[in-house]
């Protein structure tokens, strides 16, 4: 369906409309939700770019009082490599979150209670006394558009999946997805800071500005020997 420079896509439906038909709104029915899908995919694009339908002044009247969430912060020393101890970090690494948010509108059946993907993620470093060592900066930012698909696995880290993803010939079946963000495209080279007791501050938001921050205190030891903190 489109208007002007402006256009829907929807997915998982078997058209009902053909391409220049005359529809009218609350009236016309556009499809049918094809089996077994059981959901429809909207898509709006403007001039050929992805938009967030959700964002003010497009598709209204919308509501969302939910807030997302920070389920875990953690340090990698490479994009595959086990946790690190936030009591001890050097050199360079990469800060994975785990962050989440849910619709704000029930959803029935089998995709009832699945996550999805949070607005905006952003992230600053402070001083344990409080003082603003990293100014805020932006890992994720869906509220206008999303990423390339080459760009991918530098926005995501390993570990991430869709819900009821597929996995070759297993379909994971009522399993939620998880989504790991990297805060840095690269990993975050910690010498860039002095040795000593840092707050990492991650702040996970919606296309309506509810949010919801989550802490990580570490340790940056680079020099040799020993410090006392």
């Amino acid at each position: 369906m489109t208007s002007g420079s402006r256009a829907f896509e929807y997915w998982h439906i078997r058209p009902q409309v053909k391409v220049g038909q005359h529809v009218e709104a609350r009236k016309t029915v556009l499809g049918r939700i094809r089996k077994p899908a059981g959901h429809v995919h909207l898509t709006e694009l403007e001039n050929g770019r992805v938009v967030n339908p959700l964002a003010r002044g497009r598709l209204t009247p919308y509501h969302d009082t939910t807030r997302p969430s920070i389920d875990s912060i953690s340090l990698r020393g490479s994009d595959t490599g086990p946790d690190l101890l936030p009591n001890f970090v050097r050199g360079r690494v990469e800060i994975v979150v785990d962050a989440e948010d849910r619709p704000s509108m029930p959803v029935r059946g089998e995709w009832r209670n699945l996550p999805v993907s949070p607005a905006l993620v952003t992230w600053r470093i402070r001083s344990w006394a409080g003082k603003t060592v990293v100014p805020r900066r932006v890992a994720a930012d869906y509220r206008t558009t999303v990423p390339a698909n080459s760009a991918f696995w530098q926005v995501y880290a390993r570990g991430t999946y869709q819900n009821m993803s597929v996995f070759g010939p297993h379909y994971s079946y009522l399993q939620r997805g998880c989504f790991l963000f990297k805060l840095t495209p690269k990993p975050f080279d910690t010498r860039t800071l002095r040795d000593g007791v840092y707050d990492l501050v991650v702040t996970a938001s919606d296309i309506r500005g509810n949010s919801r921050s989550q802490t990580l205190r570490f340790t940056v030891h680079n020099r040799a020997g020993w410090i006392g903190s």
